[in-house]
């Protein structure tokens, strides 16, 4: 008796993920820029991963060339600490009112902010932030990215961000703040990271800061690393007396029926997700189904009865 071999290929789904819920500020993404205003100059971002205690980001309005920042001193910085004793949950919202420092101060919604390099000044046009884990001299992970490509000598390269992805960087950037959808649910924190990036979830032009900008965002749906979803075709019954049913996600196109030996018996087009396929004519035995969508195929082992 002649062997039928089936060889059956698996498609192997690589998946890569730098930003990931780990309950700390550190990846790219790990935070989203959500306003941008000028005079009195403030901005605001969203912890999309659990923030702990004495956790620090630096805020720097300077150019970032592809390998340094432009000045290690000049346009200024803002230092932002989480100096509550406890975790500032992900979803929450933080203010920076008064990010220049004038009359009446500095002020953070939570936590503790100072202008730390003086000059820090948020322009309408040709200017950025650039959060960061570490120093200018030392960046360490560029967490997210607010600004105008128009900017002399700014650009992305190096800072591991993608615009519309974990950064915006754009041009003619005004001020604005995010307006879009107020939750991730059943997004990954990436996912979340877009929708906040995205500028058509913006709404640019004057407003009252912060008045108008959420307070939270519910991440609380957000997923670590979202699964794929695993997408099978569904034969019933078996064993097979007269009717084979074949169910797909997809339009099925393709039905072929081999008989133990190897030899091809039938082979069917279609086009529906719901195959019947008559089967009373076939002899007692084994045989072997292979079905093809635009996406998948699957081999599938019956018995007729």
């Amino acid at each position: 008796m002649k062997k039928i071999t089936l060889s059956l290929t698996l498609l192997s789904i690589s998946l890569t993920q730098a930003q990931i819920k780990n309950a700390s500020i550190s990846d790219e993404g790990d935070i989203a820029i959500v306003a941008y205003h000028d005079n009195p100059d403030g901005f605001s971002f969203v912890l999309l991963d659990d923030c702990p205690n004495n956790t620090t980001i630096y805020f720097v309005d300077e150019e970032w060339t592809g390998v340094a920042f432009a000045s290690a001193t000049t346009e200024g910085e803002v230092t932002w600490t989480n100096n509550t004793g406890a975790i500032i949950s992900q979803g929450t919202v933080i203010h920076i009112e008064n990010a220049n420092d004038n009359s009446p101060g500095i002020l953070a919604s939570e936590g503790l902010a100072i202008e730390s390099d003086g000059g820090f000044s948020l322009g309408l046009t040709e200017d950025e932030i650039i959060a960061i884990t570490g120093t200018r001299s030392s960046p360490g992970t560029f967490l997210t990215f607010f600004g105008d490509s128009d900017s002399m000598g700014s650009t992305l390269t190096g800072t591991s961000l993608t615009n519309g992805s974990n950064a915006i960087y754009t041009s003619t950037i005004t001020e604005g703040y995010y307006s879009g959808t107020n939750n991730c649910d059943d997004l990954t924190i990436s996912e979340c990271a877009q929708q906040i990036n995205n500028v058509s979830n913006w709404t640019f032009g004057s407003y009252t800061y912060p008045d108008v900008v959420p307070n939270t965002i519910d991440v609380s749906g957000v997923l670590s690393i979202k699964e794929p979803k695993v997408k099978s075709f569904v034969f019933s019954p078996n064993p097979v007396h007269d009717k084979l049913n074949i169910q797909y996600s997809e339009n099925i196109n393709l039905i072929e029926i081999y008989n133990s030996f190897g030899k091809k018996i039938i082979s069917k087009s279609y086009d529906n997700t719901k195959i019947e396929l008559e089967l009373h004519h076939l002899s007692s035995g084994i045989y072997h189904a292979i079905c093809k969508s635009n996406t998948k195929n699957q081999h599938f082992q019956f018995v007729k009865k």
